[in-house]
């Protein structure tokens, strides 16, 4: 039986892992929007999907209206023509790459680097080597 809790946050990193693919948003490019820009695209996309659960009407209007001035940008109508799942997962991987943005800036460890240190405790184990840290 597959845990419905791992399997939305695999859907999430997944989707995090095409931003940064697909669409190139690397460590770099995400450290230079400082400004809030990657959580307003988070909230324009979680409005847009939102709009989705809403009748057709006034308050689906809003909704959509809301998502542009939070993120005004030629990618609206991508935004709005997701699936609402998708859209909400695409939401959740632009609080990652800000939070991730966040850990950068102030020094922490992201959880990739986490990732990429136990790999690397892992792999000096099985290799009897000693433990080294793997990233900088």
């Amino acid at each position: 039986m597959r845990d419905p809790v791992f399997q939305l946050l695999n859907d999430i990193a997944l989707e995090r892992m095409r931003l940064e693919a697909a669409d190139g948003f690397t460590p770099e490019q995400e450290d230079a929007h400082d400004y809030g820009e990657l959580a307003r695209a988070a909230a324009a996309y979680a409005l847009a999907a939102a709009a989705y659960s809403i009748p057709i009407g006034v308050h689906q209007d809003i909704c959509r209206a809301r998502a542009r001035k939070v993120f005004p940008t030629s990618v609206f109508g991508e935004m709005a023509n997701l699936p609402p799942r998708d859209g909400y997962l695409r939401a959740c991987a632009f609080l990652m790459a800000e939070i991730e943005r966040i850990d950068r800036r102030d020094g922490r460890q992201t959880p990739l680097d986490r990732q990429l240190d136990s790999y690397g405790r892992a792999r000096a184990a099985i290799d009897g080597a000693p433990i080294a840290r793997v990233l900088p």
